[in-house]
């Protein structure tokens, strides 16, 4: 009856620690992780599976290893790190997004005001942006009627578009 029953709380810890395994896989932000994450579960699992056989071969109570703190810390660390990464790649994305809305709104901004520009620059402000234009200083006309031009050609508020000489 012992053995019945040390086999099935075995059996339950074993399930438990599969589920464990699982979502610190699903929480691994890069597949450059997996290999650790598999080595260090297979390792939990070689000392699981000797347990039953070393209470089988002793007779004796239950020898369990249980890392339920260390676990914990890890798969938090973990989250924590695959969080940063993911992090590190959104502003890398909207970097790049913003240097190639400066590539494209440069040319257009040209054409509708027909004069030369300098340079186009986007900032994101939250969930807005805002666009500063470097003028060459040739540029003559109404500065106003050229700032609601810029403007209504971007679908921007006027307040969010600077123009510089």
């Amino acid at each position: 009856m012992r053995r019945i029953q040390f086999l099935a709380e075995w059996a339950t810890g074993l399930a438990v620690l599969i589920l464990l395994v699982l979502v610190a896989e699903i929480l691994t932000p890069t597949d450059a992780w997996r290999p650790f994450i598999k080595f260090t579960a297979g390792l939990i699992f070689l000392f699981w599976f000797l347990n039953p056989v070393k209470h089988l071969i002793n007779d004796a109570e239950s020898f369990t290893i249980s890392f339920p703190d260390k676990i914990e810390k890890w798969v938090t660390e973990e989250k924590i790190s695959g969080e940063a990464v993911i992090e590190r790649m959104s502003a890398d994305q909207t970097a790049y997004i913003l240097e190639q809305s400066e590539q494209s709104l440069h040319p257009l901004i040209e054409q509708a005001c027909k004069c030369e520009i300098q340079s186009v620059q986007v900032n994101s402000q939250g969930e807005e942006y805002e666009v500063i234009i470097s003028m060459n200083g040739e540029y003559k006309g109404d500065r106003g009627e050229l700032l609601s031009e810029i403007a209504t050609l971007l679908e921007i508020h006027e307040e969010n578009v600077l123009i510089t000489d």
